[in-house]
């Protein structure tokens, strides 16, 4: 089941549910295979290819997020799986709450590295809950 507080997010297709996350590693991993020894790639790069709509990186980028819970799927069967999802167009706009996830909350941005008087670290508020303002946004995008 997906987490989307973890930065989760579970995809439709093809009658099964997969779960996919933007891990550290499976971001390596992307630039890995979009990578070659005389020209290597940055995450800046592959997002804004991503973004410019690239096939070849989108399938990366789904197969890249798909590593944590799914290690055996292969770039085809990333392809397969965005197929099934209602192709490039209604993937992606699942895929941008995915990437929203890898943004800093506003709020923890602008107190990050800031201290009180007292030296102590300032956090970004958060709800009455204790969940904190974004959590709650993207999941109410979500739905």
């Amino acid at each position: 089941m997906a987490n989307f507080i973890r930065g989760e997010l579970a995809v439709e297709s093809n009658g099964q549910t997969y779960t996919l996350v933007l891990t550290t590693n499976a971001l390596v991993e992307l630039q890995d295979v979009l990578s070659t020894p005389e020209r290597p790639v940055t995450l800046t790069q592959v997002l804004g290819r991503v973004g410019q709509n690239d096939i070849k990186y989108f399938r990366a980028f789904v197969w890249a997020a798909t590593r944590e819970h799914h290690p055996t799927l292969t770039l085809k069967d990333a392809g397969q799986l965005i197929d099934g999802a209602g192709g490039v167009a209604g993937l992606a706009r699942q895929i941008e709450a995915l990437a929203a996830s890898m943004r800093p909350d506003p709020d923890d941005a602008a107190t990050a590295g800031k201290t009180d008087d007292a030296g102590r670290p300032i956090d970004a508020q958060t709800t009455p809950s204790g969940i904190g303002r974004r959590s709650i946004g993207n999941r109410a995008r979500s739905a």
